[in-house]
């Protein structure tokens, strides 16, 4: 699950260091870092305070563990699917700029809602049945967006890069929505521990689009300085203008001795001419 967590939080501040100013970035980090963020409360849960507080007997700092653990927990099972539909909204670009604002304050409320009836404290209970009745349409309209708006794309590169997006998002949020909500409504449990190969998946996808094609706008430029044809060329060139300084020494001189010889003509002439 660590390895979770830096994969989701990596991806996330890439996305949101090279280009903050778009919307559908700073969304699509949104969901990557709640999604990561259920990876480091279990770090927290079966690392953490196993080690500080079972352990070494750390037990001061139990309560804020857990609490930090519940916190990141509710994050990650709540905000990721509203984070992932706010950004297929923004994304596919359906709606004018009105009716997305007002979209993203609606979407709240279930989040707003699971907060009141099931706190985080002192024992977080994610009632997965309920959750599972607001976050499946949520994702489901989410995904709908995305490939409503990969089929409309006309325009080729633009075309590419949503099918990218698709193949990043698509495939990782279904298999999360069927292992953190569907199953585990079902008390199927433990089979959510299997999403860092699916979320590997995706994190292959995208940084095969960033560096290769161009993933939501952005471009990785990977340069290969090619050594061993540098090192050739500047031998070649340091040679070439150590022989054309040579020459110009040697034109130099000679000018110099025409000088020198005019110089001894013109005192010559100008002795004959006294005489």
């Amino acid at each position: 699950m660590l390895f979770l967590f830096f994969l989701l939080w990596g991806v996330g501040l890439l996305l949101i260091v090279f280009d903050s100013k778009r919307d559908s970035n700073r969304w699509a980090s949104v969901t990557a870092f709640a999604g990561g963020a259920g990876g480091l409360s279990v770090v927290i849960e079966e690392n953490v305070k196993v080690r500080m507080v079972e352990n070494i007997g750390w037990n001061y700092i139990d309560g804020t563990l857990s609490f930090i653990e519940h916190l990141l927990s509710f994050v990650s099972h709540y905000v990721t699917p509203y984070g992932f539909l706010v950004f297929s909204i923004v994304y596919s670009d359906r709606l004018n700029k009105s009716w997305k604002k007002l979209s993203k304050i609606i979407l709240l409320s279930p989040i707003f809602v699971m907060g009141m009836f099931f706190p985080i404290y002192p024992n977080l209970i994610i009632p997965y049945v309920v959750a599972s009745w607001w976050v499946t349409p949520y994702i489901i309209c989410g995904i709908v967006l995305l490939l409503y708006a990969y089929f409309r794309e006309q325009h080729p590169s633009k075309k590419r890069q949503r099918f990218f997006v698709n193949l990043a998002f698509i495939p990782t949020i279904t298999f999360a929505l069927i292992t953190n909500y569907i199953l585990r409504s079902m008390n199927i449990e433990d089979f959510w521990r299997y999403n860092y190969w699916i979320v590997s998946f995706g994190a292959i996808v995208f940084f095969i689009g960033l560096i290769r094609y161009s993933f939501m706008g952005l471009k990785l430029q990977v340069h290969h300085q090619q050594y061993g044809y540098t090192m050739p060329e500047i031998k070649t060139g340091t040679a070439l203008l150590n022989h054309v300084l040579k020459n110009d020494i040697k034109n130099m001189i000679e000018v110099e001795d025409l000088i020198k010889e005019l110089k001894s003509c013109d005192r010559q002439v100008e002795m004959n001419t006294f005489r």
